[in-house]
């Protein structure tokens, strides 16, 4: 044996097994939760203001640009397919109405774009801080929008469209494993008529993925500092991440990957990653952007 050539298939492993709360205090298969909205996206008259791609593709005026400093490098030129935000604002008007429904239940055409946020920490400090967690996190997609890589009509039009909704219940949440945010966001989605009622969950983003919020996620964000220039931000954020759990992922009992379902997004990522699982292929996509830390 010379020890050449393709090196043998790792053999599957077996996966832990799910959280075994489910089974004892399972999640039913629908749930309405009263989030609370953060940003312009939140506003009663949100879907009044927004404009068509038509008209933003039509005013958008690439002598506008501003280079943009990222990652070390200063990018002075600007390309329509390298600007996520762009195709960001084409896939709100792509899926900005879905549902598996098509009466007179159909849920009315959500302009926005952003995601729900499962708050999992209940104790007295945490309690207090969501709120200013998510305030200053709402503050550094404006400043990203601001400071990104895109002209300035598609970075308005993209905050002016932004929101988030968090989802606060002690007595479900609290202590919540990863299974069991999955299981209950599956439930929201369901109620909202996005899902056949089973394992199948439309696009866009924000009802494929979610994010935790628990004590420390909320310490972090809470604690946000803001440097003085836009700059400075990526120096500033780019070791700040928060929890993504996967709604399209099935607990194998046994398998190669080593991807269970969750990853690690930074907190400046939202629009890209919002982008990315939206357009990218039929469920699984999260799985394919394995493993997820940071920056997709």
């Amino acid at each position: 044996m010379t020890g050449r050539g393709r090196a043998a298939a790792l053999p599957a492993r077996p996966v832990p097994p799910a959280d075994q709360t489910l089974t004892t205090r399972p999640v039913p298969r629908r749930r309405k939760f009263s989030p609370r909205s953060f940003g312009p996206g939140a506003a009663s008259d949100s879907r009044d203001r927004v404009h068509s791609i038509r008209d933003l593709l039509s005013s958008a005026d690439e002598t506008t640009y501003i280079p943009t400093r990222t990652h070390g490098l200063t990018v002075t030129s600007y390309s329509p397919n390298g600007d996520d935000v762009r195709h960001l604002l084409k896939d709100c008007a792509d899926w900005e109405s879905v549902s598996f429904r098509s009466d007179e239940r159909m849920p009315p055409p959500d302009p926005t774009w952003g995601f729900v946020l499962f708050v999992t920490a209940y104790d007295d400090l945490s309690q207090e801080r969501p709120p200013q967690a998510v305030e200053n996190w709402t503050r550094v997609q404006e400043r990203k929008l601001e400071n990104g890589y895109t002209l300035p009509v598609f970075a308005t039009e993209a905050w002016q469209r932004f929101k988030l909704d968090i989802i606060e219940d002690q007595e479900a949440l609290d202590g919540a494993s990863y299974d069991r945010v999955r299981a209950e966001f599956r439930a929201l989605v369901r109620d909202k008529e996005l899902s056949d009622d089973e394992d199948q969950f439309l696009p866009p983003a924000r009802n494929q993925a979610c994010m935790v919020l628990d004590a420390a996620a909320i310490t972090m964000l809470a604690g946000l500092k803001f440097p003085e220039e836009l700059k400075d931000d990526q120096t500033e954020f780019e070791d700040k991440k928060i929890k993504v759990v996967d709604v399209q992922w099935n607990r194998p009992q046994s398998t190669t990957s080593s991807y269970r379902g969750t990853g690690q997004l930074s907190i400046t990522a939202l629009a890209r990653f919002y982008h990315l699982l939206t357009s990218g292929p039929e469920g699984g996509y999260m799985e394919e952007m394995h493993p997820l830390d940071g920056v997709p």
